[in-house]
């Protein structure tokens, strides 16, 4: 099984898999053009991870630093604050939890919403957010859903509420 391993991408942590296999290939092909090895990232990533189509550049730009960081050049952190709401899908991993995930992460793409999603099926972390029942959705620390699978639209209208929300306490 192919390690997670996580990346900024856009002041938010995002896990891939098979990341480490996608630099060895890049770097094995060769060649210095940066667009092009972004390119080929973002293909070999695109293959087994979810890119969000809204967010696809900002993925390639934060898979070059980090390539480069493989390779031994140097490279400038990003440094920023995440904007992204924080999803989290709690449940063991059964066809439910794993079909609010699908249905969570393409209601984000449809929308263009940033967001750091994660999957948490470790009992004890699931325990921690106060949960007795899965599958669970979490958005920015709000207990959203407990025991069932949302439509998308009422998934769709949380994730727009929390954004709303966000926006009105950055002015």
């Amino acid at each position: 099984m192919d390690e997670v391993r996580e990346i900024m991408v856009d002041g938010m942590s995002v896990g891939l898999v098979g990341l480490d296999a996608a630099f060895r290939a890049v770097r094995d092909e060769g060649g210095e053009d940066d667009a092009r090895r972004a390119e080929r990232l973002i293909a070999l990533v695109a293959a087994r991870n979810y890119v969000p189509l809204a967010s696809r550049e900002r993925y390639a730009a934060a898979l070059l630093r980090e390539f480069k960081r493989f390779i031994g050049e140097p490279v400038a952190d990003e440094g920023r604050e995440s904007t992204a709401l924080e999803i989290r899908v709690l449940g063991p991993g059964c066809p439910p939890c794993d079909m609010l995930m699908q249905r969570t992460m393409a209601v984000l793409s449809e929308l263009g919403i940033r967001a750091d999603i994660r999957h948490v099926t470790d009992i004890a972390a699931i325990a921690d957010y106060g949960v007795v029942s899965t599958p669970a959705l979490i958005i920015d620390g709000v207990v959203k859903s407990v025991g069932s699978v949302p439509s998308p639209d009422r998934i769709a209208g949380w994730l727009d509420e929390a954004t709303r929300e966000r926006e009105e306490g950055e002015v």
